[in-house]
């Protein structure tokens, strides 16, 4: 049966930050199964990319291993499909954070951004 999602992983995104320029380096128009773009070209569309992937990339910050950067594919295929469905059905306590609601709702994407922007002037 062919899976829902053909692609293993995506990417398309400014280069800014230390992990993005290589992860742009490495992996930019090298594998068809991990389809990753600087910027995605006008006559693509970006939320079709997303639901025709597995797993999509949202590099930044400095948490990222990026000695690990080269084995994204091999790292990602090694994840079992129980795995995968487990953290698929784990999205549902996440989702709403990531949610813009008008009006806002709360835990939503704007009470999360007023959150983070609290947490700072904090500390």
């Amino acid at each position: 049966m062919a899976s829902p999602r053909p692609h293993l992983a995506f990417f398309a995104g400014g280069v800014h930050g230390p992990i993005r320029p290589i992860l742009l380096d490495h992996w930019k128009q090298r594998d068809p199964d991990m389809p990753v773009f600087e910027y995605l070209p006008k006559h693509l569309n970006y939320y079709d990319f997303m639901r025709s992937s597995k797993f999509c990339f949202c590099p930044s910050g400095y948490e990222v291993d990026v000695s690990e950067i080269p084995r994204l594919k091999e790292i990602l295929m090694s994840i079992s499909d129980e795995k995968y469905q487990s953290l698929k059905r784990n999205l549902r306590y996440v989702r709403r954070h990531f949610e813009l609601n008008d009006p806002p709702k709360r835990y939503d994407a704007f009470h999360m951004t007023l959150h983070s922007i609290w947490l700072l002037e904090a500390t």
